[in-house]
């Protein structure tokens, strides 16, 4: 079992002092040591989660000190850094790497207020630029001995599968951002682009390799049937957004594009994740019969 990093009252203090920052401020003294509070606080909930508490302290702490709209504020400010800043003090310098990157608990998406819509298009804009370049074929041969702003993006856009098929369900429990995921942002189709492109998994020299814990894998002849952790995520995601209530309602399916997920719906798949059997029900009905057009309604969405 493993032991507590910090104590709920410790906790509690650091999640207090929690504030955003301007761009300009990242990397600055006080900058680095909320990055390492927001560590704690994070392996911290991992431990609760894996100890099976009832309750995670972590995150109730997040949510009632209304924390929430600062750690996604502080997640789009490391992405607009990357974008802008880093690839020039890659320029003047080599840096190590093992400081940049955060992890953030959202359990709770409605305590993140109006920047749940934010945190909806950090994630699409993620996904689509892990799709963008399954399609051009980029591939990463060899580990650089120093990160580059490429190989930080790519290796966040990785990490996307995993930490979003739980948000997208999180989301989905915020009815305002429902119509935003299946209309505005139409993430099913998105995500069967990425299940046609399976970036998670490659092979070199005929040797198939999946990637797992940040790197590239070689998976052992009795596993290579085995659904990779990433595509599952993607598959729970699939599985979370055509099936809700709401779906039939609101979306205008596009059948040629959902239909391209039947060949890939195989019986080993459904083995693994059985609750998918019903999504290839879902799909056998919408092969045969066009479903009723979307409910057009008047809408309202922060931008």
């Amino acid at each position: 079992m493993a032991e507590s990093l910090i104590v709920a009252a410790e906790a509690e203090s650091l999640v207090k002092v929690l504030e955003t920052f301007p761009l300009k401020e990242v990397g600055s003294d006080r900058w680095v040591r909320q990055h390492v509070n927001i560590q704690k606080l994070t392996i911290q909930s991992y431990v609760n989660t894996k100890q099976d508490k009832q309750g995670d302290f972590v995150q109730e702490l997040l949510v009632s000190y209304r924390k929430i709209p600062v750690l996604v504020h502080e997640m789009i400010l490391v992405e607009v850094w990357k974008q802008n800043v880093f690839p020039i003090i890659c320029q003047l310098k080599a840096i190590n790497s093992s400081n940049l990157y955060l992890l953030y608990v959202m359990k709770s998406c409605e305590a993140a207020d109006d920047s749940v819509v934010d945190l909806l298009d950090y994630c699409h804009r993620k996904i689509t630029a892990l799709v963008g370049r399954a399609a051009s074929n980029e591939a990463v041969t060899r580990d650089d001995e120093h990160i580059s702003p490429t190989k930080l993006d790519r290796m966040g856009r990785k990490k996307c599968p995993s930490s979003q098929s739980n948000l997208w369900e999180e989301l989905l429990e915020v009815s305002s951002v429902i119509n935003r995921m299946l209309c505005t942002s139409n993430l099913p189709c998105l995500l069967v682009q990425l299940i046609e492109r399976h970036p998670w998994s490659r092979r070199v020299d005929g040797e198939l390799q999946n990637y797992i814990k940040m790197k590239w894998q070689k998976t052992p002849a009795e596993d290579q049937l085995k659904v990779a952790l990433l595509e599952c995520h993607v598959w729970i995601a699939l599985f979370n957004l055509l099936l809700i209530k709401d779906c039939k309602r609101k979306y205008d399916f596009n059948r040629n594009q959902l239909l391209k997920l039947q060949s890939f719906m195989t019986d080993v798949l459904m083995d693994q994740l059985p609750p998918l059997i019903h999504l290839r029900q879902f799909l056998a009905s919408l092969a045969l019969a066009d479903p009723a057009p979307p409910k057009h309604q008047l809408v309202l969405e922060q931008v």
